[in-house]
């Protein structure tokens, strides 16, 4: 080193240039793309379930795929896009690791975003069993790991055919 730089005068710009690096690290890039998916179960006082499923993203472009009910056994479904484009849909069966899932089909698609869309659907045939260690839904809840998820359930207030199943521990 010479005699004009000092170690003192090293760490002194060394240190700032360390921190801003950290900074840069440690601070989420605000234009990430998000996606999201939202499951609202809707019960009404007749016993039906309204399902709305709302996917939204911020991406440019991709690909995405959503679990609908199977319209040839189950229950018609409808989508409404408020926001981009989606092409090359593609409905096929939904399986789970080869297993065929009968009540429901896969809807795959590009998409031009960003996008934000919803798919609707009523049901009779809906389930809701909470234990004390479980949850188990019907319809089927299913999303990419990456995807931020979220579920809601709405029912009346006064709402009687909520029933609580409690299973046995033995």
């Amino acid at each position: 080193m010479s005699d004009n730089l000092r170690k003192g005068d090293l760490y002194i710009i060394l240190l700032p240039l360390i921190l801003l690096f950290l900074v840069i690290e440690i601070t989420p890039y605000e234009g990430t793309p998000e996606e999201r998916i939202i499951y609202y179960f809707r019960l009404n006082s007749d016993g039906f379930e309204e399902i709305q499923i709302i996917y939204e993203t911020s991406k440019e472009e991709g690909i995405m795929w959503i679990v609908v009910p199977d319209t040839e056994r189950y229950t018609n479904w409808t989508i409404k896009i408020s926001n981009g484009r989606i092409y090359q849909e593609e409905l096929r069966d939904a399986e789970i690791e080869g297993v065929k899932m009968y009540f429901y089909d896969n809807l795959s698609f590009h998409f031009r975003g960003p996008l934000k869309l919803g798919i609707n659907w009523t049901t009779r045939l809906g389930a809701l069993v909470v234990e004390p260690n479980a949850l188990f839904i019907s319809p089927a809840i299913m999303f990419r790991e990456t995807d931020t998820s979220i579920c809601e359930i709405w029912k009346p207030e006064n709402f009687k055919k909520l029933k609580m199943m409690v299973g046995s521990s033995g």
